[in-house]
């Protein structure tokens, strides 16, 4: 007989269930404004990272490098705000001008899919690793860092943006995004790490996480997060 979502074979001895659905999709932000109104999601109470470890990680896909795209963003003193400055160039920084730091990585190429991973442990290292291939490598940036006591939350400012940086609307795809808080998923001294070849799933230290085929999910069930503008689930993945 049929059943909504696939065939259920009864055999008499064997039952075979229909394949349980898999995380899909992306979401695509509009892009395109010199300001809010561009779409992005805002987080409220706000991500705090203040000291320790922390990592944040994803996929992304841009149709150009033309300006500076953010990930993530935020606009209180120290406050971290990730994001893309051209196509071999991450930064992150802060409202203020505190701690900006750079990272240089192979140059990317316009409508492909990157992961990338910012990752610090508790001693303040920090490095970003980047790649494009599931299952593959990502490389360390050839920046190496040490960090200040950046937050992507303070008190200050108690909502923090995914899909924007000082009103630059992201203009491409994101999904899969994950910040872990407490622990580094990743050590910032390795060279490489592996591509993740599955969607990223939430863990006791995840603060936000962001599914494909849905706005967002969060394991630490704190934040409240809010759509801004027109923001298109899509069938589009990285893997």
């Amino acid at each position: 007989m049929i059943i909504s979502g696939g065939v259920h074979l009864n055999t008499g001895t064997v039952v075979i269930m229909p394949p349980k659905p898999t995380l899909a999709g992306s979401l695509l932000f509009t892009g395109g404004a010199t300001s809010h109104s561009s779409s992005y999601l805002s987080l409220s109470p706000g991500i705090s990272i203040t000291s320790g470890s922390y990592t944040i990680e994803g996929w992304f896909q841009l149709p150009n490098f033309t300006q500076a795209y953010g990930i993530l963003g935020a606009t209180a003193d120290y406050a971290l705000s990730l994001f893309i400055a051209n196509n071999t160039t991450f930064t992150s920084d802060s409202y203020g001008g505190h701690g900006a730091l750079s990272y240089t990585v192979p140059t990317m190429s316009t409508n492909t899919w990157y992961y990338f991973a910012l990752t610090r442990n508790n001693s303040s290292q920090e490095t970003l690793f980047l790649g494009s291939t599931p299952g593959g490598i990502a490389n360390r940036s050839s920046t190496g860092v040490l960090t200040n006591n950046l937050n992507y939350y303070t008190s200050s400012n108690s909502t923090t943006d995914v899909g924007t940086y000082y009103g630059q609307g992201w203009p491409g795809y994101l999904t899969n995004l994950r910040v872990t808080v407490g622990s580094n998923v990743y050590d910032p001294t390795q060279t490489s790490i592996t591509v993740p070849s599955a969607p990223l799933t939430s863990s006791g230290n995840t603060k936000y996480l962001m599914l494909g085929n849905a706005v967002t999910t969060d394991g630490s069930g704190t934040q409240t997060v809010t759509s801004h503008g027109t923001i298109t689930q899509t069938s589009v993945k990285p893997f």
